[in-house]
């Protein structure tokens, strides 16, 4: 797919899915429902470009456009987008993603609740 084909969004509601990401990662303090401090160790996180970046706070998330609840989102502030971990995903009850072609799905307790399209190798 052609970057160029895709509709222009806010950036703040687009979402990432993220086969590499090992965490959730935002930097929209205002979804979340509680926040927490991280845990010691996870206080300063190691961009792509091994530049260090600190870890605000972690805690679960309501994503209004997907109408779900998400825990264990780390708060970011210095992040450039906003990252579903799809291991993370995987590992709630509720959640399953599924690749088709060049499409990803988000499915919870059955339904699909978001739709992703590779572009440029990510979804």
């Amino acid at each position: 797919n052609d970057p160029g084909d895709v509709p222009k969004y806010d950036r703040r509601l687009l979402w990432t899915l993220d086969s590499g990401a090992a965490l959730h990662i935002t930097y929209r303090k205002e979804l979340f429902t509680e926040l927490h401090e991280p845990e010691p160790e996870l206080r300063e996180l190691y961009s792509f470009a091994n530049h260090p970046v600190q870890v605000e706070g972690k805690g679960t998330i309501f994503v209004a456009e997907l109408n779900t609840h998400i825990p264990n989102v780390y708060y970011v502030p210095a992040a450039t987008s906003n990252l579903l971990s799809q291991s993370q995903l995987s590992r709630i009850s509720d959640f399953q993603v599924h690749h088709f072609k060049q499409t990803s799905y988000v499915v919870k307790n059955g339904d699909i609740i978001a739709e992703t399209l590779l572009i440029g190798g990510v979804y």
